[in-house]
């Protein structure tokens, strides 16, 4: 389609459409009213199907309706008639049901995020403002509510196909609108959402376009809406969140669009739908108070806070100073397997420095014991060979080393309990932390530390856990999505690298955290870094913006869904469309995060990089392409590399998910 250039022309009035224009709906699509309509109607004791087959049965009605008048336009009361006879309403009940409807459509709406301004400013122009609609409710209905939004002005105009009997789709509402106001249709610009409707129509008879796609369902959305019923409805409020979360922040480039449409489209449900079964699972348990690590919690927290006020729940959330360096090693009381793993774990890179760091030692404290094995200065900043892991390890297992890490380890515990002890940890109130996951370490750490001072046994939710702490008293673990180790294994086989993507998503703003230190009388954090610059500038307030614009436009009333739909299945589909079905758009930039593969910050780079010819040459003769570090985003990587390269791995892609579906049947069997 072509619009027509809007260049030079003269305008003398602009007309908009109304819904998904300037009026919008909290849920995804108009069925899902009719699902909402249909619970009211249940509980209310007006209706014995369910609030599902109600909707249906509303559809097929206006479908009939519509038939019956030979494909024309109809009225509320010829859709209940419709509606009525098939279910054997009497009048009273018809006329009670189409009010109902009313208000419940007037409960769900709400004005399309800075439309307000758009058409004060189109008013400022012109004096007025047309409006147009495909729609069967009446004038007074429509009207009312374009007030209640700071819409409507008494100058304004509204043109309904009901009214009419003709309407946009078919163009001549719009004929009609420039006979009532006797106008050239170069003279009129008309914004909508809808593709033929609003664009190809007008635009096909000489009227101005301004396209408005952004109020339509994104894929995202789409997905959250299919999964409406399956969730009680709950996914269809949060396509709803979604949209208007994504119009709120907008962007004005491809970067910030990018971000704030997989920000409120994939990380702000997934994270949502993790925060609402930690609320549950408080409230089944009598938990007084969660605390959410840092630096993964920051955005858990302020979802959980925005969340547990729409819920009414009385709970006390905080913000606890967590990391891997400033918690393991305090909780080193000896260095046994499950320690040594921790200290000699190699991520992207491992040298002596970055090993030593762990445990908070620097070479030149153990340049002795360090030279013995073959390990002097020069090699202290190269990348480790495994060979050389296994001479350092029984430095650490006793010896010099060994003492100096215990006593590092003694100071630092202190420290920490300084600290818990302050932020009521040891206070005796009910709780649990919560992380991201995935070994349950931090919370084993914690456990040993707390054991030391006969404090409470920790419990502990995660969004998914790889394996549990070894240690019986590290306290109880339990996952959201997945549990490779217990009762409830990941749901489905992909690409998908969680780790990689719920680190992204639960970035935080600070630096990571170094230790603890005394000052006045109280135990404050030390960062590495008081700004995370690298992901600031990357774009995360657009991605955190678009998470908070998200919590705060769901509607979590108990009367309009179901609070406690399970989500999950909804929350894979999501992440499996944007990770291995990424847009250029969104992998250019979510490609670019910088990922830390190591808790000491050297290891720092994309988490996505262009594949060159040699991946191409490995993918033919049957060999992996390779990973370009331990998070690395393969799906991502192709779409961001040359053309033809792209084209062949893609391909490449394909065939081997198509010879991966009968092997995972025959793993299964």
């Amino acid at each position: 389609m072509i619009l027509r250039s809007l260049a030079g022309d003269s305008v003398y009035m602009e007309s908009f459409d109304v819904f998904d224009t300037v009026l919008t709906r909290i849920v995804g699509l108009p069925v899902s009213v009719f699902v909402v309509l249909g619970k009211k109607l249940t509980d209310g004791s007006m209706l014995s199907v369910s609030p599902v087959e109600f909707a249906r049965l509303r559809v097929e009605a206006e479908a009939r309706a519509r038939h019956n008048c030979g494909g024309g336009e109809v009225t509320m009361e010829m859709i209940y008639h419709e509606l009525g006879t098939f279910l054997g309403l009497s009048e009273a009940q018809r006329d009670r049901m189409m009010e109902w409807e009313c208000e419940t459509e007037e409960l769900l709406l709400r004005a399309v995020p800075h439309a307000v301004e758009e058409v004060s400013e189109a008013r400022s122009r012109h004096g007025r403002v047309i409006y147009v609609s495909d729609m069967y409710l009446q004038r007074s209905v429509i009207q009312k509510w374009l007030t209640q939004h700071g819409l409507w002005e008494a100058e304004d105009r509204l043109y309904l196909s009901n009214e009419a009997g003709v309407s946009k789709l078919s163009g001549r509402l719009f004929a009609r609108i420039l006979a009532d106001e006797c106008m050239l249709p170069k003279n009129l610009i008309h914004r909508g959402n809808h593709l033929r409707g609003d664009m190809s129509m007008p635009a096909r008879i000489g009227i101005g376009v301004k396209p408005f796609p952004e109020g339509n369902l994104n894929r995202y959305e789409t997905i959250m809406e299919t999964q409406a019923a399956s969730t009680g409805g709950l996914s269809s409020f949060m396509a709803g969140a979604s949209r208007l979360a994504r119009l709120s922040v907008g962007g004005t480039n491809k970067k910030e669009r990018a971000l704030s449409e997989v920000g409120a489209g994939v990380i702000a449900p997934l994270l949502t739908g993790y925060v609402l079964w930690i609320l549950r699972r408080a409230q089944e348990l009598a938990l007084g108070r969660l605390y959410f690590l840092s630096r993964d919690g920051q955005i858990l927290l302020e979802i959980a806070r925005r969340l547990s006020v729409k819920l009414k729940m009385d709970i006390d959330l905080r913000y606890l100073y967590a990391s891997r360096q400033s918690w393991h090693l305090p909780g080193i009381t000896k260095i046994d397997t499950a320690k040594l793993e921790w200290i000699c774990m190699k991520y992207d890179f491992l040298s002596i420095r970055s090993l030593l760091f762990r445990v908070g030692l620097v070479p030149d404290q153990v340049a002795e014991e360090l030279e013995k094995i073959g390990l002097a200065r020069p090699h202290w900043d190269r990348q480790l060979t495994p060979e050389e892991i296994e001479r350092v390890k029984p430095l650490l297992r006793e010896g010099p080393v060994h003492n100096l890490i215990l006593s590092q380890a003694q100071t630092k515990r202190k420290m920490l309990t300084g600290y818990l002890r302050q932020e009521g940890v040891l206070e005796g109130v009910p709780w649990a932390l919560i992380d991201v996951g995935w070994n349950g370490r931090l919370q084993a750490s914690l456990a040993e530390v707390l054991h030391a001072e006969g404090g409470p046994v920790p419990h502990g939710f995660y969004f998914g856990l790889a394996s549990r702490p070894p240690a019986n008293r590290a306290g109880i673990t339990e996952a959201y999505l997945f549990d490779h180790s217990g009762a409830n294994p990941c749901l489905r086989i992909s690409r998908v690298d969680y780790s990689t993507l719920m680190e992204i998503a639960c970035a935080a703003d600070h630096g990571t955290v170094a230790g603890f230190s005394e000052r006045n009388g109280r135990v404050d954090r030390k960062l590495r870094e008081e700004r995370n610059t690298p992901v600031i500038e990357w774009g995360l307030p657009v991605m955190q913006k678009a998470i908070c614009q998200f919590a705060d436009h769901l509607v979590l009333d108990p009367g309009l869904v179901d609070l406690w739909g399970d989500l999950r299945p909804m929350s894979m589909d999501l992440i499996q469309a944007f990770w291995e079905r990424p847009t250029q758009a969104e992998a250019e930039v979510w490609g670019r995060f910088p990922f830390e593969n190591d808790q000491s910050g050297t290891g720092v780079r994309p988490i996505a990089e262009p594949y060159g010819l040699n991946a191409v040459i490995r993918a033919l003769i049957g060999r992996k392409m390779g990973r370009k570090s331990v998070s690395f985003w393969q799906d991502g990587a192709i779409m961001i590399s040359p053309p033809l390269i792209r084209a062949v791995l893609q391909c490449g892609m394909r065939m081997k998910g198509i010879l991966r579906k009968p092997l995972q049947w025959v793993r299964h069997k």
